[in-house]
């Protein structure tokens, strides 16, 4: 008899990734063999219902075929001892009532939302803020930026060993960059890699270390760089300059840079979105005749606006691409009118209202 994977996790067909992993947590807790209410049986089928649903193309050919989709799928040759969905366990301590190791990175990142780490350190991320203008995030600007960081050391040129010798294995890790370590939560023994906190990573470690650096590979310096803001950044954007953080222990790779641009706010012209809004005054007298408005350009100068016969003095004027650049265009100019009255209409004018 076929299995149902859904059935078993409790969850709909429908159910969303996070359903399904959130289902799988409460199920292999509740039915874990450690647990003296425990079912092995109950977990192997939680645990293969997860490895087939939590994967987008076995929960794909479940969904067309069944079981039989994903029966290719199954053990190892003289694999574990639950069969099919065990893949990447080690079943070494189970018997024994110690529990089992997660090699399976991605079981591991289910219950504790990280998996082994195998990738040496680099270097920390740094941030810099920066204040421009509304006219600077309209036409782009070059900033020559003098920051803080940790540097390469002149000295060894960021190796940590003195000129002339090399480097040695990691006696800490064998020179494999990780160290293996082991801890139990939920009646489990889980087993991570993770950096060596020794080489950081890198397997080696100098063998007579720098006298600048002592041994680090780097010292405490300034850093510089020009950074390039493009045209119609937003306040609040980011922008990453891969390399420019702090350098690494004993060569790793540095960290990156991160620009925070904030754009200060404009006596004139209001920012929303792409577009710009501005406020411009007419008198009645030159709407009447017709007279075209003056509105103020974000790039400097003024131009022309022509009002619209039966235009609606409560909404804006909108000036098409006069706004802020976006992709291969631009945005909007919203003019905002303020209509300045006469103090007093007399003379030819109050005549011509009147007979209006």
């Amino acid at each position: 008899m076929s299995k149902d994977y859904y059935k078993i996790l409790g969850v709909s067909r429908d159910a969303s990734e996070e359903d399904i992993k959130r289902a799988y947590r409460k199920a292999a807790h509740q039915h874990h063999p450690d647990k003296q209410s425990g079912d092995a049986d109950k977990f192997k089928e939680v645990n293969e219902a997860y490895q087939v649903l939590s994967n987008k193309e076995k929960r794909a050919a479940y969904d067309r075929f069944g079981e039989a989709g994903v029966r290719g799928a199954g053990a190892r040759a003289g694999g574990n001892p639950f069969g099919a969905g065990f893949e990447g366990f080690d079943f070494g301590g189970f018997s024994g009532g110690g529990g089992f190791d997660f090699n399976n990175a991605d079981i591991f990142e289910t219950f504790f939302g990280g998996g082994a780490a195998r990738k040496p350190n680099r270097g920390a991320d740094l941030k810099q803020a920066v204040q421009i203008s509304l006219e600077d995030a309209f036409r782009g600007v070059s900033l020559n930026l003098s920051y803080s960081a940790k540097i390469n050391c002149t000295d060894c040129s960021g190796s940590g060993s003195k000129k002339g010798t090399h480097k040695k294995t990691c006696a800490h890790c064998g020179g494999s960059g990780v160290v293996r370590e082991q801890s139990r939560a939920f009646f489990i023994n889980i087993a991570q890699n993770k950096i060596c906190n020794v080489c950081s990573g890198a397997g080696q470690v100098p063998e007579n270390p720098c006298d600048k650096c002592k041994g680090h590979g780097f010292v405490s310096g300034k850093r510089e760089i020009e950074a390039k803001i493009p045209p119609g950044i937003h306040s609040g954007d980011s922008i990453r300059y891969s390399g420019f953080g702090e350098a690494g222990i004993s060569g790793t790779p540095a960290g990156d840079l991160y620009i925070l641009v904030q754009v200060k706010p404009h006596k004139i012209f209001q920012r929303d979105g792409d577009d710009l809004i501005v406020r411009a005054e007419m008198s009645v007298k030159d709407m009447l005749l017709g007279r075209p408005l003056l509105v103020p350009l974000i790039d400097g100068g003024t131009m022309s606006a022509e009002i619209p016969a039966g235009f609606n003095l409560r909404d804006p004027l909108v000036v098409s691409g006069k706004g802020m650049p976006k992709g291969r265009g631009r945005g909007d100019l919203l003019v905002e009118l303020i209509v300045k009255a006469p103090k007093k209409a007399g003379g030819r004018l109050k005549e011509v209202l009147e007979n209006e």
